[in-house]
């Protein structure tokens, strides 16, 4: 028979492999790859795998990772709603990190 305690154990593990998971999918979402995350983060891509692996991570590391994947969230998000419109999202490298958009040509229209 277990204890209270043993059970609690056992449920804060298998929270921690539910973060993980969770963490890894949105990152995924992200288009993120594991390395393209960490050096946003300044992390080693080592520390991201440990945290991905369901080592527990401190609350400063979740918020950044919150942080982070939100914003890539809402830039996906703002790709889609400007593809909709018929704007392509160009390359931010020169942009001084803001986004820069370029108006696609209409596309011909068959007759």
């Amino acid at each position: 028979m277990s204890t209270s305690s043993e059970a609690n154990g056992r449920g804060e593990a298998h929270a921690d492999i539910m973060l993980a998971v969770h963490l890894r999918r949105v990152r995924e979402t992200c288009h993120l790859t594991r390395a393209d995350a960490a050096e946003a983060l300044g992390w080693k891509p080592a520390r991201l795998a440990q945290i991905e692996g369901g080592m527990e991570p401190t609350l400063d590391e979740l918020i950044a990772l919150g942080r982070l994947y939100a914003l890539e969230g809402i830039r996906m998000f703002d790709d889609l709603e400007a593809r909709s419109r018929g704007v392509v999202p160009e390359s931010a490298e020169n942009g001084g990190g803001r986004r820069q958009i370029r108006r696609l040509a209409a596309p011909a229209r068959v007759k």
